[in-house]
């Protein structure tokens, strides 16, 4: 599994970027897998805090360019051409719903 998901009993959950061959760059499965890894934090009421860490020497490289670039130019012609959201789940907006721009918070800062 290339994203790791973990809860405590402390409402903790431990998110683990797990591709350290490249220095956890996401390609397009890394960043399905860690929109659907926020969306689950976000779902959760027992979920109160979220720790992002990577395995390996690097945090997160952001995206590997070198298979991710490929990858979404295709999946977006895909998109286009068929008039579809979403193909075997992944999303032309997983990218930017990996780093948090889709976060929760409880009550007001």
């Amino acid at each position: 599994m290339p994203i790791h998901y973990e809860q405590d009993a402390e409402h903790v959950v431990l998110i683990t970027i797990d591709r350290p061959e490249a220095r956890n760059a996401a390609d397009m499965e890394h960043f399905k897998a860690l929109r659907e890894a926020w969306e689950r934090f976000a779902d959760d009421d027992q979920a109160w805090v979220a720790i992002i860490t990577g395995v390996g020497e690097a945090f997160f490289a952001g995206a590997d360019l070198k298979t991710y670039v490929p990858e979404i130019t295709k999946f977006q012609k895909e998109i286009a051409e068929k008039g579809l959201t979403e193909v075997n789940g992944y999303r032309l907006d997983d990218g930017t719903k990996a780093v948090l721009r889709a976060a929760k918070t409880h009550g007001q800062c």
